[in-house]
């Protein structure tokens, strides 16, 4: 059981001990650098808006992203969306954003360079940034990949969430993400 312990610890310092910087486009076409964000939390969300695991998380009954989103803004929590697919562009990312009426920018990867560098593997691919921009949660946005919302779904981002926005360790550091494939540039 030690031993168990201690590569769980030894997995989540490595995690942690990740930090990056990057600008990426909106689909306005402004310039979002991680660095000039003031919030002291930012959730990275991979995202592909055809994926059928994304789907359901932006369906008008669930937005379970959206809902998110506007919950933590007020405790000074930033919620970005990349898309990290070869084939996006950043027409097609402003259009969904319009469709989906988004809180939130839509940043074009379509180079894939952010995606690689997180090792963003799935749509949806969550990564939750500390002040100092260090990977404390990465992995799935609950644990429901069909995104059905039943009574048993555990939102491991809003845990994540919560206990950041108290002050708090996170509970959880990482889960296994579900979804589609980052379709990245060859």
């Amino acid at each position: 059981v030690v031993s168990i312990a201690m590569v769980w610890t030894s997995a989540a310092l490595a995690i942690e001990a990740q930090s990056y910087d990057f600008s990426l486009l909106d689909q306005d076409g402004n310039l979002v650098q991680l660095s000039k964000i003031k919030d002291p939390i930012v959730v990275l969300e991979w995202t592909n808006p055809g994926c059928p695991f994304v789907i359901p998380h932006y369906q008008k009954e669930t937005m379970t992203m959206a809902k998110l989103a506007k919950t933590y803004k007020a405790k000074k929590v930033t919620w970005l969306v990349i898309n990290s697919n070869h084939f996006s562009t950043q027409a097609q990312n402003k259009a969904w954003h319009t469709e989906k009426k988004l809180p939130y920018p839509v940043l074009d990867d379509h180079t894939g360079e952010v995606g690689r560098r997180f090792k963003a593997k799935t749509t949806p691919h969550i990564f939750v940034l500390n002040q100092a921009r260090q990977v404390v949660y990465e992995g799935a946005i609950d644990n429901n990949p069909r995104g059905q919302n039943g009574d048993n779904t555990v939102n491991y981002v809003q845990q994540v969430l919560d206990d950041l926005t108290a002050g708090a360790e996170p509970r959880v550091r990482k889960t296994k993400s579900y979804g589609c494939s980052v379709k990245y540039a060859k």
